[in-house]
């Protein structure tokens, strides 16, 4: 129980270190180049820039107030987008999101979910930015009887020789000196606490589509069961 409580701190304090790194890189980046053309006497430059990046934001963070009453999946999901952006990828929340905010515990459990998916799928749109612009979208929804957690990505796609144990310990399609063969089996394992469901497929867009489901029957089960042993 020790190891539990400490790993799903390391979880929380995670995510949360990310979202405050990425944000200040993100921001360093940016005052750098405004300063530049500042510097430069570009002044058109400079006020087309901020309105283009104010844009951008307000529609990310528009979408999250609207959307995501989860404060912790909202921020895991903001800053994923900061991620993104950083390296040039297109990252969209779909305009049909909508989450409930739910107990500490099982909020860090859909982040953790959702952050491993979203790095993934971030990682493997790079890799193969070469041939098709790079993407990421995402969809989480609430709204039936089932928690439905959705991340599609224009990666390569699962090789055909990893399809059956994808979801294995120490298993990855990632290159060599990217391999850690962690995350999906990570995801994997929170979902079997919940007794839901993972699937993935490839797509008519030739995009790779990773779903998860998850009965919210079970998620109160879960809930029920943790704080009954918490005493």
């Amino acid at each position: 129980m020790e190891l539990n409580d400490l790993r799903k701190e390391l979880i929380y304090y995670k995510n949360y270190a990310e979202l405050l790194r990425s944000k200040t890189h993100e921001y360093s980046n940016k005052l750098n180049v405004l300063s530049g053309m500042l510097q430069l006497k570009h002044y058109d430059d400079a006020i087309e820039f901020i309105d283009r990046e104010s844009k951008g934001h307000q529609h990310i963070i528009g979408n999250l107030v609207r959307s995501i009453q989860n404060s912790l999946v909202a921020s895991l999901l903001l800053a994923k987008y900061n991620k993104a952006a950083e390296i040039g990828i297109k990252y969209e929340l779909d305009d049909d999101n909508i989450l409930q905010d739910y107990s500490k515990l099982v909020s860090e459990k859909l982040a953790t979910i959702l952050g491993n998916l979203i790095d993934n799928a971030i990682l493997a749109a790079w890799n193969n930015r070469q041939n098709v612009p790079p993407a990421v979208h995402v969809y989480v929804s609430d709204r039936s009887q089932h928690v439905i957690l959705e991340v599609q990505d224009t990666g390569a796609g699962v090789a055909s020789e990893l399809a059956d144990n994808i979801l294995d310990f120490g298993v990855t399609s990632k290159a060599e000196q990217e391999q850690t063969g962690v995350g999906l089996y990570l995801v994997n394992e929170l979902v079997k606490q919940f007794r839901g469901s993972i699937d993935w497929e490839r797509t008519e867009d030739n995009a790779t589509l990773f779903s998860i489901y998850l009965d919210k029957s079970e998620i109160k089960r879960y809930e029920a069961e943790s704080h009954y042993h918490d005493y």
